[in-house]
């Protein structure tokens, strides 16, 4: 019984990084098809990007700790919350570089703003 227990634990782990997986992988497609919609990727587009794709791989590891149990608590939660908004701020960093938003570059942060909705449980 403690085996299939452990069983059950580890496919429930595999379930959720799957979930988890295919989250990071529908987030990122969002953010470059919004990049892609005008036929031009632009270098502050690019640097928007990488900055998000690199902040999309912290956020899956912390949503893969929270989730490790089966749900996100309300204080996994607000942590998960917390990140999004540092991630945000990050980006609008990398955004302003030039001291000025493209439209694009805004239709990429709202594309990630859409997309990376913290799962509740």
């Amino acid at each position: 019984q403690h085996l299939n227990l452990l069983k059950d634990n580890k496919n429930r782990m595999s379930v959720n990084q799957d979930e988890v997986e295919k989250y990071v992988a529908r987030v990122m497609k969002d953010i470059i098809e919004t990049a892609a919609n005008d036929g031009v990727i632009t270098e502050e587009e690019q640097k928007l990007i990488g900055e998000l794709d690199f902040s999309m791989r912290i956020l899956k590891d912390q949503l893969s700790h929270a989730l490790h149990d089966g749900h996100i608590s309300m204080d996994e939660y607000q942590t998960l919350q917390k990140l999004k908004d540092i991630i945000v701020n990050n980006a609008l960093g990398v955004a302003e570089e030039n001291n000025h938003i493209s439209r694009d570059e805004m239709d990429i942060l709202m594309a990630f703003l859409l997309s990376a909705k913290i799962p509740k449980s």
